[in-house]
């Protein structure tokens, strides 16, 4: 499971006691020791708070890199729908 842009901490984890968030979104996630949760955020803490030291940082492409994954993915799409519709032997 994929939570993207977790960027509020107290809204997933929240204790109780505060009273601010009597149902944090915790209780909703699932757990099973086939699976993971992967949490994208742009804030360090929350990601440290999430993941304590198994953080990944990913950093910011530039224009270049960015035009480059944009055409890959552009021909990896056309090459996907020339295929599509043949039949095979």
């Amino acid at each position: 499971m994929i939570v993207d842009n977790a960027d509020d901490f107290e809204l997933f984890y929240n204790r109780a006691d505060k009273g601010t968030n009597p149902h944090p979104l915790q209780e909703y996630l699932p757990f099973s020791p086939l699976g993971a949760i992967l949490f994208t955020t742009r804030d360090r803490e929350a990601a440290t708070r999430y993941a304590g030291s198994n953080v990944i940082v990913i950093e910011e492409m530039d224009d270049v890199e960015s035009r480059e994954l944009i055409k890959i993915k552009l021909q990896d799409n056309q090459l996907g729908e020339e295929g599509k519709g043949r039949k095979t032997r």
